[in-house]
């Protein structure tokens, strides 16, 4: 999976301006496995975000000591300009394709003249393929059919054990495990699931923009997967909405395993969300 990951990896670097690339490559090679996110925003020096492999607390380092301009977000801008605008607008990110990596855009304020606001900057997050990672820290839970849910903060590995749950359990010829993606982090933003999630089904979630509000469709796609997929193991990202919380507690009267993440720190603190 190393080989992979690092080719991966190459996909995204080549949307870099050549100078923060070869700085990148030349500067950290011994570090670009630890490689956590790339941002690049107008006016700010480029950094690159590395785990560090012991503690897992982040670092940032710069990688050119003069600022951004136009021109070096360029290629990420006409990337989300090939996208679909109201998912765009809904929700500010896309993936690359055929990859794990998500592209958070930073838009401006200002309209352009064909009313989308001009990309001002890009946090590239750079998704990798953990296997081994849950039967190390928990591989108890593979043999049991409780449901799970993940708490943590952003950027703590959280999709990264799902999609090993996802792979690890879709193994068994006797599951039937789907993934609903509300982000499309857990199985790639492409129209063919990555191989990340093994054999797992995969129901994208599509996200858009209606009378100024934010729309995705999750909850939805937890109704469907249910009522047309037959799963015995459920497997969603970023719970967030009420809606999505009785969705899972539907999914559970029926007898359906659910694996969750959300973000947050702990279960009392959850409980006294009013919003989840």
């Amino acid at each position: 999976r190393d080989a992979q990951n690092l080719r991966e990896l190459e996909t995204l670097l080549l949307q870099l301006p050549e100078p923060v690339r070869r700085r990148l490559q030349e500067q950290f090679s011994d570090r670009l496995r630890d490689l956590n996110e790339i941002y690049l925003q107008l006016g700010r020096w480029p950094e690159a975000v590395f785990a560090d492999t012991a503690t897992g607390k982040l670092q940032r380092e710069a990688l050119a000591q003069v600022n951004c301009e136009q021109s070096d977000i360029a290629l990420f801008a006409k990337m989300f300009s090939q996208t679909h605008t109201s998912s765009l607008l809904a929700t500010r990110r896309i993936g690359i394709d055929g990859t794990l990596h998500r592209l958070s855009v930073i838009l401006s304020h200002r309209d352009a003249a064909d009313g989308i606001p001009p990309v001002i900057g890009v946090t590239a997050r750079v998704g990798k393929t953990v296997e081994g990672m849950v039967d190390a820290l928990v591989p108890d839970l593979f043999s049991c059919t409780e449901s799970l849910l993940l708490i943590g903060r952003p950027n703590s590995g959280k999709t990264t054990c799902l999609r090993e749950f996802a792979r690890r359990l879709s193994e068994d010829k006797k599951n039937i495990v789907v993934v609903v993606d509300k982000t499309c982090e857990i199985g790639g933003d492409g129209t063919i699931p990555h191989p990340a999630i093994g054999n797992a089904r995969w129901l994208p979630v599509e996200s858009f923009k209606k009378d100024g509000q934010a729309i995705n469709l999750q909850a939805e796609r937890m109704r469907e997967a249910v009522e047309n997929q037959s799963p015995h193991v459920v497997i969603v990202d970023e719970i967030s909405t009420i809606a999505e919380v009785e969705a899972i507690r539907t999914m559970s009267q029926r007898g359906i395993r659910i694996i969750a993440a959300v973000h947050g720190n702990t279960l009392p603190m959850l409980l006294h969300d009013p919003q989840r």
